[in-house]
């Protein structure tokens, strides 16, 4: 019989880390209590611990899976820069003490109000009707979180992706929601931030033919598809993750593309991963030129938060610019009251 993983439970001693810890209990799961408060159902299971303190967390966490929910609403404390060093630091001294440990799953869960919520710059380009593409396995938990949208005056609907088949297969999953609309395509662990940003999605959005995507200079353009521009500067190919990257310019994980997708990835053959890419699909609309390719400039910030490190890159970003503008940064519910939208 395959052994059950070891759940730990940070700030597991409160109400919504007491009926998880039950649930667990319930089903004979393997757990731990970290808190720095003793859990009274539960005090034999729990160890003395604090997010704030690294240290306090590389002495205590163990096991193999971890669930933070140690966070602070900022209206409960006095002091603001209470709530970076729990919610924020916090986070990061957790993600860097799992790193150290070789702790590959972590699950940051509280509520909107604590952590905020952004699908990244599609609200303030216009769209108002989104898809959101899911493990089967995780659809509960979005649903659940984000609800049908109304509350920030748009319509979500959920599609399940039941197997990892590649980024070009999302068009394929999502053509009866797009009914042969243009759309844009973004990733979910993609963070954008910029001046002018807006204005430059809705440009993209208002394009009725072909497709854009955005160019973005990086440090490492191995990692990523990579856009090879000719001697006047326009794209003529986009090369997936090379050894020699023709330019420093990576294809973010923002996609418009016309009503014709669905049937252009059908025609996309699988990879030797066994995937639909979408650089391959990017490739037709290219030879066809009916691709754009807009450089993002110094301006602007592109993060891929796939990873624990660049988790910790896009914490420590927003962070900084909440903290110095003393703004929220891709606050969903100041955008709708902004444009006259929620309800």
């Amino acid at each position: 019989m395959k052994s059950l993983k070891k759940v730990t439970v940070i700030g597991g001693s409160g109400f919504v880390g007491t009926n998880l810890c039950q649930k667990l209990a319930d089903r004979q799961i393997p757990f731990e209590i970290i808190d720095i408060k003793e859990s009274r159902r539960f005090p034999e299971k729990c160890k003395m611990g604090d997010v704030r303190d690294i240290m306090s967390l590389r002495n205590t966490v163990t096991g193999d899976i971890v669930v933070n929910l140690a966070a602070v609403h900022r209206d409960d404390v006095s002091d603001k820069s209470e709530y970076f060093r729990t919610n924020v630091e916090g986070a990061e001294n957790l993600a860097k003490v799992c790193t150290e440990k070789c702790i590959r799953k972590i699950v940051f869960t509280s509520s909107v109000a604590v952590y905020g919520f952004a699908e990244p710059g599609t609200d303030e380009a216009g769209i108002r009707e989104i898809a959101v593409i899911t493990t089967p396995q995780d659809q509960e938990q979005f649903q659940r979180t984000l609800g049908d949208g109304s509350q920030w005056g748009i319509s979500l609907s959920y599609i399940t992706q039941p197997s990892p088949d590649g980024l070009a297969q999302a068009f394929i999953l999502a053509e009866e929601f797009l009914e042969g609309a243009p759309s844009a395509l973004v990733l979910g662990d993609n963070i954008f931030y910029g001046h002018g940003l807006p204005e430059m999605l809705a440009k993209a959005d208002a394009k009725p033919n072909g497709g854009t995507v955005f160019g973005y200079q990086v440090s490492d353009p191995e990692r990523y598809g990579v856009v090879d521009f000719d001697a006047e500067g326009q794209a003529k190919s986009i090369i997936e993750k090379p050894e020699v990257p023709p330019s420093n310019f990576a294809v973010t994980g923002l996609y418009f593309l016309d009503g014709s997708a669905p049937d252009r990835a059908r025609q996309v053959a699988p990879s030797a991963r066994g995937e639909l890419e979408i650089t391959s699909l990017l490739e037709m609309y290219l030879q066809e030129g009916a691709l754009s390719v807009e450089r993002m400039g110094r301006g602007f910030a592109w993060l891929d938060t796939g990873t624990h490190e660049s988790l910790l890159d896009a914490g420590t970003f927003v962070r900084t610019l909440e903290k110095r503008q003393g703004q929220q940064a891709g606050c969903l519910e100041e955008i709708a009251y902004l444009q006259c939208r929620a309800p």
